[in-house]
C-alpha cells in the first residue's frame, strides 16, 4: 500500500453553517459557510498552492443540508478533506450576532492546528483556546496545557477574560500590560514547552511575546483601508492560524515570518461573507483569491513592517 503523502497542516476545527446578524439596517446571512475548521484551513491553503493543497488536511461533518454547491466549493481547493456524512441530522450550525459596539456574541469551537514537516518527525502544536473557557477558574487548566503545546493564540478578549482582565476594543490596548501579563504565563513553568503567545488585536494587529522578546506586527488593513475593505470579520482570526502555521513550516519557525503569513491569510478572509473566491490564473501564474495573487499581498506587507 501506498504511504500517505505527509501534511503539512492539519485542523482539527468544525465546520459550521453560520447565521450571521448585524447590527440594522444590514441584513442577515444565513447558511454561509463558516467553523474554525474551514477557516483555518484557508488559511494554510492560499500558501499551499494547487499543486501542494493536498498537503493541507482538514475534516467536515456533513449533514442532510450540506449542498452541493458547497461540496464543489470545498472541492476546488483540492485540499485533503475528509467529508464524513451524517445524513440522519442537519450541518453543525452556528449564531454570531454582532452587537452595536461591534463586538461578536457566538458558539464557536477550538482550534488546534497540528504543524508538520516532512524533514522531521516532530509536530508543533498552536492552540487557540475555547472562548467559553477563557475564564479565571480555567487559568490552572490553561497553565497545564501549556506544558505541552508550542503557540498559544487567544484574542485580546479572550486573553483578557481568562485572567479577570479588562479590556477595550476600542481604544490603543496596553502594550506593558500585556506584556507582563504574557511573562506570567511564559514563565509558569521552566520546562514547559510553550514559549511563545501570539494575542491577536482584531484590525489593531497582533502582539507577539516570548521570553526576554516582544514585537507588535500592524494588521493588513488599516484605518481608512478597513473601512474599504473589511466585509465581515467572521473566520478572519482562524485564517490567521491557519496561515501561521504555514509560516513556521515554511520559516524553520521564525514567529515574525509565521504572524506576516496570517496577517495576510486573514486579509482576504474578511473581505467578503464566507470565504474568499478562487480562481485560476494563467498556466505558469501564481493563483488569485478575490483577484489578487497571495504573493504579490505577502510582499506588500513584508516591504510595509521591514523597519518595525
Amino acid at each position: 500500500m501506498p504511504e500517505s503523502p505527509r501534511l503539512d497542516f492539519c485542523t482539527f476545527g468544525m465546520f459550521i453553517l453560520d447565521e450571521i446578524f448585524y447590527r440594522p439596517p444590514r441584513l442577515p446571512d444565513i447558511n454561509v459557510m463558516g467553523g474554525a475548521g474551514l477557516y483555518a484551513a484557508l488559511g494554510a491553503r492560499l500558501f499551499r498552492p494547487s499543486h501542494s493543497a493536498s498537503k493541507v488536511g482538514w475534516i467536515i461533518h456533513r449533514g442532510l443540508d450540506f449542498t452541493n454547491e458547497m461540496e464543489q466549493q470545498v472541492e476546488s481547493w483540492k485540499t485533503d478533506c475528509n467529508f464524513i456524512d451524517t445524513p440522519e441530522r442537519q450541518t453543525t450550525r452556528g449564531l454570531n450576532v454582532y452587537e452595536t459596539d461591534g463586538r461578536r456574541e457566538q458558539g464557536r469551537d477550538p482550534t488546534i492546528a497540528e504543524l508538520s514537516n516532512s524533514s522531521r518527525l516532530e509536530q508543533s502544536f498552536v492552540w487557540e483556546p475555547v472562548p467559553d473557557l477563557c475564564i479565571p477558574s480555567e487559568l490552572e487548566k490553561t497553565k497545564e496545557a501549556l506544558k505541552w503545546i508550542d503557540v498559544m493564540s487567544p484574542n485580546l478578549e479572550e486573553f483578557a477574560t481568562l485572567l479577570d482582565d479588562t479590556f477595550d476594543l476600542d481604544n490603543i490596548f496596553d502594550r506593558e500590560k500585556l506584556r507582563k501579563q504574557c511573562e506570567m504565563l511564559l514563565s509558569v513553568d521552566q520546562n514547559q514547552k510553550c514559549r511563545t503567545i501570539v494575542v491577536r488585536l482584531g484590525e489593531q494587529g497582533c502582539y507577539i511575546a516570548q521570553p526576554a522578546k516582544e514585537k507588535y506586527l500592524p494588521a493588513y488593513y488599516i484605518g481608512g483601508q478597513a473601512q474599504e475593505h473589511v466585509m465581515d470579520a467572521t473566520g478572519s482570526g482562524n485564517a490567521f492560524l491557519g496561515g501561521f502555521c504555514v509560516g513556521l513550516l515554511d520559516h524553520s519557525g521564525c514567529i515574525e515570518d509565521a504572524v506576516a503569513y496570517g496577517t495576510v491569510a486573514a486579509s482576504f478572509a474578511l473581505e467578503q461573507v464566507g470565504v474568499p473566491e478562487l480562481t485560476c490564473a494563467e498556466i505558469g501564474s501564481d493563483e488569485l483569491w478575490n483577484g489578487e495573487s497571495v504573493k504579490v499581498r505577502m510582499k506588500k506587507y513584508q516591504e510595509r513592517i521591514a523597519y518595525l
